[in-house]
């Protein structure tokens, strides 16, 4: 039964948007119009400007379409701002490409960070509906979300996720890889009932990777904006986000949720959550200027997340992370 998503600060607001740049140059929404509208900065730069800005600071995860190049991801050329967002769909070697990509966008409608208690997460697009989701791909087995999506495997890092209920129409995707190295995760084939990933290494070959996936959409079929809705799942998640300044190991949103902030090396920073959850959380994230980021490792206690250049070597480069945790613990 599918049940509100909540958070722990007042009027959190979630944005899902697909763009496609091309080389005209110009850049279009396929998903989100009703949100927002998007600029083409450059070479596979799409930024997006939310129709109603934040109160503060918004955190943005994704993913690419895999038309944009085997191994290619999101980033970011800067943090994003309260009223913008500058997205970059990036090849696996750390070039601005054209092309498709989904980014979905965290923020808050109030400038108070204090913790009120739980407060219900909205979105603005008709009954929207989020599936969080941990899949182990060289085993083929779904370790969290086992309520909202199945997953099978063709070949080494190819797999087919299909939603255990249907959007009504294609939601946002947002990928991160979890392990000991670098997997970049791209979308192929969406669907409002499946979607295809595409797992690389680092330098853009296929490889298994256990994956961290947020849906995001509708259960209607118009996209509609502008009005609040609760956004609802089949799991009781109270999300959270963090956005870290390497440089000087502090938090730049999101310090009032975690407890503690370690960096243990270059490139290398584990978060401890103020409050755990009750099991392993999805997480989510981009970095800028050409980083890629992957997660070392996850459980419900902290995250260990890795910013590194595009060619794999460890880097204190600024990043943010959108963490879906749950209250229950059974699955």
């Amino acid at each position: 039964m599918l049940t509100q998503i909540y958070h722990r600060h007042n009027k959190a607001r979630l944005l899902g948007f697909q763009a496609t740049t091309t080389a005209t140059p110009s850049a279009t929404l396929n998903i989100g119009s009703m949100d927002g509208s998007v600029a083409r900065a450059g070479a596979g730069q799409p930024t997006i400007t939310p129709r109603y800005a934040f109160a503060r600071r918004m955190l943005v995860a994704g993913a690419t379409e895999n038309g944009v190049g085997a191994g290619s991801y999101v980033g970011l050329a800067s943090l994003a701002s309260a009223s913008a967002a500058a997205a970059q769909f990036l090849s696996s070697g750390g070039s601005g490409t054209d092309g498709a990509g989904d980014i979905l966008a965290l923020g808050w409608d109030s400038a108070n960070t204090d913790e009120t208690g739980l407060q219900e997460m909205d979105g603005t697009i008709q009954t929207p509906r989020i599936i969080a989701a941990r899949i182990d791909g060289t085993n083929t087995v779904v370790l969290q979300g086992k309520k909202d999506v199945s997953v099978t495997k063709a070949s080494t890092g190819v797999y087919t996720v299909t939603f255990n209920g249907a959007f009504g129409r294609n939601p946002t995707i947002a990928l991160l890889g979890e392990g000991g190295s670098y997997r970049s995760l791209t979308y192929v084939n969406k669907t409002p009932g499946s979607v295809g990933i595409r797992a690389y290494d680092v330098s853009g070959v296929a490889a298994d990777a256990t994956f961290h996936l947020i849906a995001y959409g509708q259960e209607g079929r118009d996209e509609f904006g502008r009005m609040l809705n609760p956004i609802m799942s089949n799991y009781q998640l109270i999300p959270t986000a963090f956005s870290v300044n390497t440089g000087s190991t502090t938090f730049r949103v999101g310090g009032e949720d975690a407890s503690a902030i370690v960096k243990n090396g270059t490139g290398d920073f584990t978060i401890t959550f103020k409050k755990p959850f009750a099991k392993i959380p999805v997480v989510v994230g981009s970095s800028i200027t050409q980083r890629k980021l992957f997660l070392i490792s996850v459980s419900a206690t902290q995250v260990r997340a890795a910013p590194i250049t595009a060619g794999g070597s460890a880097s204190d480069t600024d990043f943010d992370l959108l963490v879906f945790g749950s209250s229950e613990r059974g699955e």
